[in-house]
């Protein structure tokens, strides 16, 4: 696929899925995260909820955290994503998320001034 498809791609999912397992908190994040969000979807994720992805989803109220294993929750998740205003909802504050947190012209200056030990990292950003 190329690169310029991929918006378009990533819109036409209604509910994105997503699962990391929790043996791997504080060692990476799915990169595929930040498109769901810009793309305004909700995302039904699995894994924990203190990794980097769980706080995005809880924090910006773009999804479902589900805890590998609880099927009440991703049963009562996919219920609940039935719903088109619900989508609508967590797809607008996954984009505004997204706008706030994930820009290249925010990042690129923040991830520069780590390197260079002019700033620290900050919270809800990938532990590493």
């Amino acid at each position: 696929m190329l690169s310029s498809q991929l918006p378009a791609h990533l819109a036409s999912g209604d509910v994105h899925l997503a699962s990391l397992d929790p043996r791997w908190d504080g060692t990476m994040v799915p990169s595929k995260l930040e498109g769901i969000f810009f793309s305004g979807r909700p995302v039904l994720f699995t894994g924990s909820a203190t990794s980097s992805i769980g706080r995005w989803i809880l924090e910006s109220g773009a999804g479902w955290v589900c805890a590998p294993g609880d099927v009440g929750a991703h049963e009562a998740a996919m219920r609940e994503a039935l719903d088109p205003v619900v989508r609508a909802r967590m797809g607008v504050a996954a984009r505004a998320y997204a706008e706030r947190h994930f820009k290249r012209a925010i990042n690129v200056p923040r991830v520069a001034g780590i390197l260079t030990g002019g700033v620290e990292s900050g919270a809800g950003r990938a532990e590493g």
